[in-house]
């Protein structure tokens, strides 16, 4: 019994291990000279629980840096996930967690910048090319849950999270009211054209989600703006196709 209760215990503790996400920076080999180089460009956040994968970089941490050859290509996803940023920059764009891979071989199409390329073109590459693989990226550290990273605004105001994203037919904004007061939801296309403005009345302090029916919205990456007491928070977020 005591045997069973002991492997029980284990398997419990391996799951839950399994399921704990950590989180990476993932530096770029840039010259800070090279041609059109940003300084937000030099590195990114990504997360991951999978067991396997975690031991992909694990494996890779043992090396030296310039030992470490394997580049990261993953699917990407609209919004920063609540974890990728560069300093107190926070990107607009993620790579779906555990779904990312390390990769010896890419093809060159996916091969960009996180800022330069990606931040600057996302209806491009989220839309048409949907994968990024920067061949000059190396796991070059853990790093302590990102959402501890100061952002300019939160805490000050509130952050917007967007799920699903993408989204079919039906996505859910969620946000933090500092205090009560009246707020509103705007969705536009990139090219600022508004679809929708709804005003949600007086809203009391304390979380708050609305899910909003994307049946209407075309496929294609959209801009939702949260506005509350004169501030606003926004963030991107995309429409699929049936």
């Amino acid at each position: 019994m005591k045997t069973i209760l002991f492997v029980c215990a284990t398997l419990y503790t391996t799951h839950l291990a399994a399921q704990t996400m950590r989180y990476f920076e993932v530096g770029l080999r840039i010259e800070p000279n090279s041609e059109n180089y940003d300084g937000r460009d030099s590195s990114f956040i990504v997360a991951a629980s999978d067991a396997l994968l975690l031991a992909e970089i694990e494996a890779e941490l043992a090396l030296p840096p310039s030992e470490r050859v394997k580049h990261i290509s993953g699917p990407l996803l609209a919004g920063n996930g609540t974890f990728n940023h560069n300093g107190n920059f926070w990107f607009n764009w993620h790579l779906a967690p555990n779904e990312w891979r390390l990769s010896d071989f890419s093809i060159e199409l996916c091969d960009g910048r996180p800022y330069t390329d990606i931040e600057q073109d996302l209806n491009y590459w989220i839309g048409n090319v949907g994968t990024f693989c920067p061949w000059s990226s190396y796991i070059k550290r853990e790093v302590s849950q990102p959402v501890s990273v100061k952002d300019p605004l939160k805490g000050t105001f509130f952050t917007l999270s967007i799920y699903p994203n993408p989204a079919r037919s039906e996505t859910t904004f969620s946000w933090d009211m500092p205090e009560s007061g009246p707020a509103n939801l705007q969705i536009a296309d990139r090219e600022g054209r508004l679809e929708i403005n709804m005003h949600l009345g007086i809203l009391p302090q304390g979380p708050y989600t609305k899910p909003i029916s994307t049946t209407a919205l075309t496929p294609g990456v959209y801009v939702a703006t949260i506005e509350a007491n004169g501030k606003r928070r926004s963030n991107l977020f995309v429409v699929q196709g049936e």
